[in-house]
């Protein structure tokens, strides 16, 4: 078994255990940016803006809908926060 399919095993794994339903759970990520410093933000932070505003500050959201669209969590990352990374946090949020 290859890398890759040994992760999405994991990943499916976990999913069975912390959505346990019979449908479809979708999740999706998009980040923001704020013209101005945002000085004393706790998450705001510069990094590659997928508008290509990396002169701005950043946050990261995530969402997660079920199979109708309807939410389930959301949550507000760091702009400089890998994307990969947030799947696991969301898991895992108290």
């Amino acid at each position: 078994m290859g890398e890759s399919c040994r992760h999405r095993a994991r990943v499916v794994k976990a999913g069975a255990r912390y959505f346990p339903l019979k449908t479809v759970i979708l999740y999706d990520l998009t980040n923001t940016y704020f013209e101005g410093s945002k000085r004393g933000s706790k998450v705001a932070r510069r990094y590659k803006s997928k508008e290509s505003r990396n002169d701005c500050p950043l946050i990261t959201l995530s969402l997660t809908v079920d199979e109708e669209g309807f939410p389930k969590q959301s949550k507000v990352f760091e702009g400089n926060v890998s994307e990969p990374g947030t799947l696991k946090k969301i898991f895992w949020m108290d």
